[in-house]
């Protein structure tokens, strides 16, 4: 039967064909997700061939759409449009999440604009093309950064609901036992000022301030030659390209729903395209 249905897992080793050559390879992405609770991955079939897919990540709320590819010889044909009203009424509907967020590239803005999309923020993709070395290892016994301990997810979340504007517990919590946290001990406070994920998307990082940001920031591109922030954080921008960064990519965020309210300044690495 032709049009949008779940997506079941044996598809996923389906969809290589359908992505676009210089994309990573999404059927890892499908699969790490697939059968968690916040997730919804669908699929167009035509005359029984799997010719599109999409997928909605949702935080109680709040909610991501992705990966909406239509394979190419099959495009101007509705078919994405099908998946990404399929995706929408999923999310308003069944989830009955109050925001939708998408990013965008600059072909793809007007599109979304015409669902009642509208931009409210953009990314910057930093990439270097050679590995740095570094004269002085990492510092472990530097007092400012520890492994995050359990007993701190709970301000975890909160520093991360504080820079994104959306409860992320039901993703982050899977990546807390390889998190590292920082903090300023001013005072002897050893409150957490900022944390690192590696293990999460990108490798996501949250900061109250530029200290914090800027310390676990450089530990990051010691090994990372790709970092993804919001525009507004030009802290981390100038910081990227004093390290031999450069700009590769610009991409739009957009909302559905209520307006998104965030401290992008917060995010000096962001978890992904897809997820946030």
């Amino acid at each position: 039967m032709n049009g949008v249905q779940p997506l079941k897992q044996e598809d996923i080793f389906l969809l290589g064909p359908l992505q676009p050559a210089d994309w990573d390879d999404i059927r890892t992405q499908y699969a790490s997700h697939f059968g968690q609770e916040y997730y919804t991955p669908i699929k167009y079939i035509f005359e029984g061939e799997l010719v599109g897919v999409a997928q909605l990540v949702t935080y109680g709320d709040s909610a991501w759409m992705g990966n909406v590819i239509v394979k190419e010889d099959c495009r101007s044909h509705g078919i994405g449009r099908a998946l990404t009203e399929e995706l929408i009424r999923i999310a308003t509907e069944e989830k009955q999440v109050k925001s939708l967020y998408l990013i965008a590239t600059d072909m793809g803005v007007p599109v979304y604009k015409k669902f009642g999309f509208q931009e409210f923020g953009a990314f910057t993709s930093f990439h270097r093309d050679h590995d740095v070395f570094y004269e002085e290892d990492l510092d472990e016994s530097d007092p400012h950064f520890r492994p995050a301990d359990y007993d701190e997810l709970n301000e975890i979340i909160e520093l991360d609901h504080l820079a994104c504007g959306e409860d992320r517990e039901v993703l982050l919590r899977e990546h807390l036992e390889e998190c590292e946290v920082y903090s300023a001990l001013k005072n002897g406070d050893s409150a957490i000022d900022g944390f690192y994920m590696p293990t999460i998307g990108e490798g996501l990082i949250v900061a109250k301030d530029e200290e914090g940001g800027v310390k676990l920031l450089e530990r990051h591109i010691m090994d990372n030659n790709m970092v993804v922030l919001p525009t507004q954080n030009t802290v981390a921008a100038d910081l990227l390209i004093e390290n031999g960064f450069s700009v590769s990519r610009r991409s739009i965020a957009m909302q559905y729903g209520q307006p998104k309210k965030w401290n992008p300044e917060m995010i000096y690495s962001r978890i992904s395209n897809y997820v946030g």
